[in-house]
């Protein structure tokens, strides 16, 4: 059987998306060992008897990590670094490109992986799946409103005038926001815990795939979202897939117009 050493040396949040690919290459029957940074374990937690991860002795950085994670490979094992797909300077965080990419790096190799449905959906990620449900006082609107490092992370919400738009409302935030009777700060709880509370709440708002990648789940597939601060002319969602109900917002005018019509008004009829 053939085993393979995975690993990839981003930020938590496409570390999390590798989880994807890795449960889709462990289909295949190959045996995985997976390297990680000190504490991302809980990220690839649960992918079965058959996956063996390896952490660092380093947290994650706001830059990916500290130290390169070929180090964790065990002795005899094939070695692969788990990049996107795309080309020239910006790789994609497509389903897509990133089995491409995946493939072409087997195939230099030697390694040929025999994919039970290539053609497949576009998986959603099930690392929260096993955590307990949370429940919520009143109907919610996930707002990740975490600053990252990210280029597109610009963005600055207007949490209090969300408040007064949407006052039958909360807002859970990621990040520290203005103490209002509606705001809810989550920016304390785990990412297990965010993405088990996002798939109780009606809508879901984020700026960047780090760490808006935990609502990412079956759940959420359908669900009214929103990410802000892009041009729908210039970009597309990441990790996009058929049917996604996924809009690219500019403007905070536009978020509140957004939440309105399909959030407040949809609970009134």
């Amino acid at each position: 059987m053939t085993r393979l050493f995975l690993y990839h040396n981003g930020r938590r949040g496409e570390v999390l998306l590798c989880r994807a690919l890795y449960r889709s290459v462990l289909a295949t029957g190959v045996e995985l060992v997976l390297g990680a940074c000190r504490d991302d374990g809980e990220l690839l937690a649960g992918l079965g008897p058959r996956c063996q991860v390896v952490e660092g002795p380093f947290r994650n950085t706001a830059h990916g990590a500290p130290l390169d994670l070929d180090a964790l490979c065990p002795p005899g094992l094939l070695r692969l670094e788990v990049g996107f797909g795309g080309s020239g300077a910006e790789p994609t965080c497509q389903w897509p490109d990133v089995v491409g990419s995946f493939e072409r790096d087997c195939r230099r190799l030697g390694i040929e992986l025999a994919w039970a449905d290539p053609e497949q959906a576009v998986p959603m990620l099930d690392f929260a799946a096993a955590a307990p449900a949370v429940s919520l006082r009143r109907p919610s609107i996930y707002l990740d409103n975490a600053r990252t490092a990210c280029a597109h992370c610009w963005f600055v919400y207007d949490v209090e005038r969300l408040a007064r738009a949407l006052p039958d409302w909360d807002l859970l935030c990621t990040a520290p926001a203005p103490a209002l009777p509606s705001v809810v700060d989550i920016s304390h709880w785990s990412w297990s815990q965010r993405s088990r509370a996002s798939e109780a709440c009606e809508a879901l708002v984020g700026t960047t795939l780090d760490p808006f990648v935990c609502t990412l789940t079956e759940a959420n597939r359908w669900k009214c979202k929103a990410l802000c601060g892009y041009d729908a002319r210039l970009h597309a969602p990441f990790w996009d897939y058929p049917g996604n109900p996924m809009e690219l917002l500019a403007t905070m005018d536009e978020l509140v117009d957004f939440l309105l019509a399909n959030v407040a008004e949809r609970s009134r009829r």
